[in-house]
């Protein structure tokens, strides 16, 4: 009886080029929209901080 690894056991084997190109693009896109969410984030958050100085803030000083 021969001993088998766990590699060959578990695991499929190495990946085709094809596989890899398209996982390597896959990921490549992933990270791009994952980069343009937090920037639309980013820029969300600023325009609710400028929102929140220009509105709230001039009509609480003008009130006293």
């Amino acid at each position: 009886m021969t001993e088998e690894t766990e590699k060959d056991v578990i695991g499929t084997g190495e990946e085709t080029g094809v596989e890899r190109a398209i996982g390597n693009h896959v990921g490549v896109v992933i990270h791009l929209f994952l980069s343009v969410l937090a920037l639309l984030l980013v820029i969300a958050a600023g325009i609710a901080a400028y929102d929140t100085v220009v509105r709230d803030f001039t009509s609480t000083l003008a009130t006293e």
